[in-house]
């Protein structure tokens, strides 16, 4: 049996289904929802995108292989290519629904492809999408643009094979009417998005002493490389409210944990992340290779089933990549719904000049599945 709009509503109000954000009155149709471009893009094998009049200080990031693009800007995909996307909302399905989900019939009119696929009962995170352009012409893909509709099915019985929760897509053609991209509808998910990051900010924050601590983690003496590293992670902390700190230098039987800390925040991808989270700080001169990655999803298993996620600091990266070394452990441990969320140099530098350390931490998440 498919839910109605009365409810899907009141399961969102109920909590057991989650889709945020969401505008009701927008989104909500008569036994769909309709789901947005989210900001992040990764390229395929055969992806060839510009990025039309966005100015490079509008392109927040761009990691590897990882786009990322405001809201209300623009990339351009072209004939014959493809991208993958995610959605702009967080999802998260009870064990008794499950969904399907349908490219909107707009964009086989505009010629893009979108294969239709299902979210199984317990999932929980984001969606990732291949878009493909099939025609002569360019596309235009706008974050924010309602891209894709789910419907969702009532299970007689509930799922005994509860979905790890990890997370696993847009668009506007100069010729496609306003009733597809309304900028004041728009601007309210970017309000709520504002509004959600402006929560996390612990006003203590301080630019200034994260910018010291991180120009001294690269002077100093390589005895104290490694202290200097985890005063800058205790300070980051102390930057996003919702986490706290319970102990620096904690002992397990056989390891050592830089920082262990508590996570109460229920928006965006926290509510994912699990707590206690693991703090882990490796200044090396190296990159951090897969034997230490695994001695790091073992730690998370000696605290317990509800510490699912590490946050690892490493300046200088970690080896391999999709298909090889550290980066390859990480990507295997996901599929159990454990997650390495690694800040590099390039994260470090991006929060001491000011980027909030919860968005950077939330788009690295993200970058766990798309990548």
């Amino acid at each position: 049996m498919f839910l109605n709009r009365h409810q899907i509503i009141e399961r969102l109000h109920k909590g057991d289904l989650l889709i945020d954000p969401i505008l009701e009155d927008v989104q909500i149709s008569d036994f769909s929802v309709d789901l947005r471009l989210g900001t992040s893009f990764a390229l395929h094998t055969n992806s060839q995108v510009t990025m039309g009049p966005v100015s490079r200080e509008n392109l927040i990031a761009k990691y590897g292989n990882l786009i990322e693009v405001k809201l209300g800007n623009h990339i351009e995909l072209k004939s014959f290519s493809s991208i993958l996307a995610t959605n702009l909302e967080y999802i998260r399905m009870p064990a008794n629904l499950a969904a399907i989900i349908f490219p909107r019939s707009v964009l086989s009119r505009l010629g893009l492809s979108i294969d239709t696929s299902l979210i199984h009962p317990g999932y929980g995170g984001k969606l990732v999408f291949l878009i493909k352009n099939m025609t002569q012409s360019s596309v235009r893909l706008i974050p924010g643009t309602p891209i894709i509709k789910i419907i969702f099915g009532h299970l007689a019985m509930p799922s005994s094979s509860f979905y790890a929760e990890n997370s696993n897509m847009g668009l506007n053609h100069d010729k496609l009417s306003d009733k597809i991209y309304k900028k004041q509808d728009l601007k309210k998910i970017e309000e709520l998005l504002i509004q959600k990051q402006e929560n996390l900010k612990a006003g203590s924050a301080s630019d200034n002493k994260i910018s010291y601590l991180l120009h001294k983690s690269i002077r100093e003496k390589a005895s104290r490389k490694g202290k200097i590293l985890e005063d800058l992670a205790s300070e980051i902390i102390q930057t996003i409210k919702g986490l706290k700190l319970l102990k620096r230098n904690a002992r397990l039987k056989a390891e050592e944990i830089d920082l262990l800390v508590r996570n109460d925040i229920t928006d965006g991808c926290w509510r994912f992340l699990g707590s206690p989270i693991i703090i882990e700080c490796k200044n090396w001169s190296d990159k951090v290779g897969a034997r230490e990655i695994s001695i790091l999803f073992d730690k998370m298993h000696s605290i317990g089933p509800d510490t699912k996620t590490a946050i690892l600091i490493a300046p200088n990266g970690i080896s391999g990549h999709s298909g090889s070394g550290a980066m390859l452990k990480i990507r295997e441990k996901r599929q159990d719904g454990r997650y390495i969320i690694l800040l590099d140099g390039n994260d470090l530098n991006e929060i001491a000049n000011g980027r909030h350390a919860a968005e950077v931490i939330e788009k690295k998440y993200e970058e766990l599945f798309i990548c």
